[in-house]
């Protein structure tokens, strides 16, 4: 892979990590030269994926047990990154909800969970992580869907919640 920007030594985490997209981001990365640091609560995935990249490319990452779901896994999630890294400098906001909502049978409970995966849990690690994320010049890539734009069939909830953070994405840029 043609190398033209240097990523060499920055910190990359990767929400979600442990999932098919996680793991092409981790790859991706690591190619550059950057360390990649999982965030997910696949840890088994997370180490066979890691020992993959540390095979191919030299590059060692890491991992981080981190439940987007869950308030106190975020804030344990980011006090290890800051006393193993004391920065980041690439947040990939790539965890995501996703599952069928017939309009028809669609409940507030879904659309708080697909809401808050895909909105909210992307929103406040930003907020979290901006100090670091400005102190190194790093930057925030907030993963969507191709199809959000023209709508996904079943899924309606799901592809507002994926809009939202395009527009989010958009605001803070």
């Amino acid at each position: 892979m043609r190398n033209n920007f240097d990523i060499t030594g920055k910190v990359v985490l990767i929400t979600g990590g442990s999932g098919l997209m996680g793991r092409a981001h981790a790859e991706a990365v690591a190619e550059f030269g950057a360390i990649p640091v999982i965030g997910d609560i696949d840890l088994e995935f997370a180490v066979e994926i890691l020992e993959d990249i540390h095979d191919k490319t030299g590059v060692k990452g890491d991992f981080v047990e981190l439940d987007v779901t869950s308030t106190d896994s975020i804030t344990g999630a980011l006090q290890k990154l800051t006393s193993m890294y004391k920065r980041i400098d690439v947040l990939i906001n790539n965890a995501s909800g996703f599952f069928s909502t017939p309009i028809e049978t669609a409940t507030r409970e879904q659309w708080s969970s697909l809401l808050d995966t895909n909105v909210t849990v992307p929103l406040f690690l930003i907020q979290a992580l901006k100090p670091m994320l400005e102190s190194s010049n790093g930057c925030v890539i907030n993963i969507s869907d191709s199809e959000v734009s023209s709508g996904i069939p079943q899924y309606s909830l799901y592809s507002a919640a994926k809009a939202a953070l395009e527009s989010l994405t958009k605001s803070l840029a």
